[in-house]
């Protein structure tokens, strides 16, 4: 059972993009779910009681806390990894100064210029390398907080931002090819890169701000998706059980993930809802719903692979075995220990 009062010290990282010194105060303040003023507030007031037990402290947790993950900068062409360069150093900006639902939200669209960075084409990087930059300095540029006069203007440029996002992550897809990866893999090891690639910038951004309970759900219905994509190496675009494993893995998961981090942090773990639940139980419940929907279809997809291993069987023992005259092949003691077997198998 979640509990808001609890501290998710698993997911604790540094986050140095929305931090002073190490990124130490704002990593806790999303492990936490507090806002990090009242952190840093502590830091400075326990400062003037023991400076080196402050210092000592600090710095060893510094050494030992890890930092949050991040995509690495590609390794391309000098021009292009300095233009990159030149992007990070406004995204960095956008953590400090910009609401951390929004900062995020940039951060995921730059994730996905960096996948894409080796293979911009004309088109691609205009709106990587032109479009994007533009519309991070008039996010900078809009007063703080947003007011009535200008929630307009912020309502737009935040849609702006989203077609960007959704721009960048169909060319990712289409990069991957309809039926084979880069590789060559079947489709459904296509289709499975295909979901990594959006589900990976959403990881890295809601690692440290969900508990260990809503983290290992998650990672549970991964490993669903994992065996329910993979094994579809040909499926049929018109199957209803394919269909609706589609949208679980390309919308329902990736709505339920956006629309959680679109919340503050620290009222998404602690501000209980209408229904008596906190937002970031409302996700845990939506992902194991959605987990129990997978096992369901992974229950079927196994009892319809079986039924066809009986059909085989008998189809093996109709065309090899001679029983005895007047004895039907479905009396062969062979064929109805197997199908016993294979029912008791399946009631397990």
């Amino acid at each position: 059972m979640l509990s808001s009062s609890s501290i998710d010290t698993q997911g604790l990282r540094r986050n140095p993009k929305r931090g002073r010194i190490a990124g130490l105060c704002s990593g806790l303040s999303e492990s936490l779910g507090v806002d990090v003023f009242w952190l840093r507030l502590l830091v400075v007031l326990s400062v003037f009681v023991s400076f080196s037990t402050t210092f000592w402290i600090y710095l060893v947790l510094w050494m030992v806390v890890p930092k949050r993950p991040e995509t690495p900068l590609p390794d391309v062409p000098f021009r292009l990894w300095w233009a990159l360069r030149r992007i990070d150093r406004q995204v960095n900006r956008a953590h400090r100064k910009l609401p951390s639902a929004l900062a995020d939200e940039i951060q995921t669209v730059f994730d996905l210029i960096k996948l894409l960075a080796p293979r911009l084409d004309d088109s691609l990087s205009a709106v990587a390398l032109e479009r994007f930059p533009a519309l991070l300095r008039q996010f900078m540029a809009m007063p703080r907080p947003v007011t009535p006069v200008s929630a307009g203007l912020h309502d737009r440029l935040q849609h702006e931002l989203q077609k960007i996002e959704q721009t960048l992550k169909n060319a990712l897809e289409n990069s991957l090819g309809p039926d084979t990866g880069a590789s060559g893999q079947p489709a459904g090891e296509a289709e499975w890169a295909r979901w990594q690639a959006t589900l990976q910038p959403l990881k890295i951004r809601l690692e440290g701000r969900v508990e260990p309970e809503t983290w290992a759900q998650l990672g549970e219905l991964e490993a669903q998706l994992a065996f329910l994509l993979n094994r579809t190496v040909v499926a049929d675009q018109f199957d209803r059980a394919h269909l609706e494993l589609g949208k679980i893995a390309h919308e329902y998961v990736p709505d339920a993930l956006n629309q959680y981090l679109r919340l503050p942090a620290d009222r998404a773990r602690q501000q209980t809802l209408a229904d008596g639940r906190t937002a970031e139980q409302a996700l845990f419940d939506q992902l194991a719903l959605l987990s129990a929907r997978l096992r369901d279809q992974a229950h079927d997809a196994f009892e319809e692979e079986a039924r066809e291993l009986r059909v085989h069987g008998r189809f093996l023992h109709e065309k090899f075995a001679e029983p005895e005259a007047g004895r039907s092949i479905l009396d062969d003691p062979a064929t109805v220990s197997g199908e016993s077997r294979f029912s008791s198998f399946n009631s397990d």
